[in-house]
Formats: structure tokens, sequence, C-alpha cells
């Protein structure tokens, strides 16, 4: 069985509930073997959040949040918040609509996929219910760290393990492993990824009031362009 996580929980959630009634109801319209395993994203406006953000819309209120967790927990999927901003300290942990959001998708099969020491321990700690997802966003230093992580947890690999057949081949738990099969970036070995990731960091903080753009931003519409980007 091939697992998918669906993208943008809160932008999407119409044509992503969609697609997972489909799956039950007419499976024979998709490939064999496959399945929706959960889906991710965060509320807006929310200062834990983390990645390639955008912010559209409004910040919902309460009753609207509490709803986006049970449409999908109803039909049997599982939400993982993006709570990775890397910049975080520990100020930002009595965030008010951080923790409302928090408390209420703290029920069993949801996670919370981390970025930091400082939010993974937060979130073990006060909102027990939640399994723990170590995000694309985490820097590993050594190949020996991204195994000591695969260890304990499920974990989203660096973009350049993706392609990186050696490595993948010889996993000692490939079954915690989570490849993004969407990456935006043309380029896995990119120099400015953590850069990239820690200006959306900072627009989460309302420090900027803009992220940086993809400096391979052009290439990737020419490889659109041609049919050539994987």
């Amino acid at each position: 069985m091939i697992y998918f996580e669906l993208p943008d929980s809160t932008t999407n959630r119409p044509i992503n509930i969609r697609l997972c009634s489909l799956l039950k109801t007419h499976s024979d319209l998709f490939y064999p073997n496959v399945a929706v395993e959960a889906v991710f994203g965060c509320p807006p406006f929310c200062i834990w959040n983390g990645g390639c953000i955008h912010l559209p819309g409004e910040q919902m209120s309460l009753d609207h949040i509490e709803d986006l967790f049970t449409s999908y927990n109803s039909i049997g999927i599982p939400y993982r918040l993006t709570f990775t901003n890397r910049l975080l300290e520990h100020k930002h942990l009595y965030d008010t609509y951080g923790n409302a959001i928090a408390s209420l998708g703290n029920v069993k099969g949801n996670s919370v996929i981390v970025s930091s020491d400082l939010m993974e321990k937060y979130i073990s700690e006060r909102y027990e219910q939640y399994s723990i997802i170590q995000s694309i966003c985490r820097v590993y230093e050594t190949q020996e760290d991204l195994d000591k992580a695969l260890e304990k947890n499920l974990v989203c690999l660096p973009v350049k393990f993706n392609r990186d057949w050696n490595y993948l081949g010889q996993m000692s738990n490939p079954g915690n492993a989570i490849i993004l099969v969407n990456e935006y970036c043309p380029v896995s070995e990119c120099d400015s990824c953590k850069e990239h990731y820690e200006s959306f960091n900072r627009l989460s903080l309302y420090i900027e009031k803009d992220h940086m753009k993809c400096k391979y931003g052009s290439l990737r519409h020419e490889m659109d362009q041609a049919g050539t980007f994987p």
C-alpha cells in the first residue's frame, strides 16, 4: 500500500474531503493500493506555523477550527499540524491562538510536525494525544543524526535524500520515512534552503512583510513548461 498525505488542509479542504470520500466509495477510479494517510497544514495566521506558508483570507474562529479537525477526523483522516517555525523562542509558547489550535486538535490519531526541540518538548508534555513527526524543515547535520531520528519518529526526509537511491536502499527504518513528492525547488542540493524556510518563519512572526523568493524559480518555470520537472 502506498500512503499519501494531502497538503493545504484549510484552503483545499473541500477538494481534500471529496477526494478522500471518492477513494472509499469509488476506489476503482484510482490506482490500486493507494490510500490517503493524513492531511497536513495549519489554520492561517498562527505564529507556530512554518514551511512554505501563505496568508489567505482571515484568521479562523475557534468554532471553524474545531470544525476543520472534525471534518477530517470524522471520515477517518488524521490531521497533522505544521508547527514548524524554527525561530520560535520560549516566549512564543504562550501564544493564545497556537495553544487554542493545539487544544482543539488534541485527539488520538492527530500529529504535530515539529522542527525544533522546543516545540517537540512543549507539545509532548502539554498535549499528550499527539504523535510527533519530524519536519523536512529540521536541519540534520549528519546522516547519522537523520538515522537516529528515524529510530523513534516519523521523519519527512530532507529533499536532498529524495533521489539518493543508495541511502534509501540501506535505511534501517524505512517505514518511518516520509518523502515530499511535490517539492517546489527543482534543485535538491539548494544552498539557500535553510535561509528560505527561515524567511517564511520570520513572516509568520511578523518580523518581515514578505518572504524570500526562490532563486531557482525561473528554472522551475522553464522545467514546468518543458515538462521535465520530475
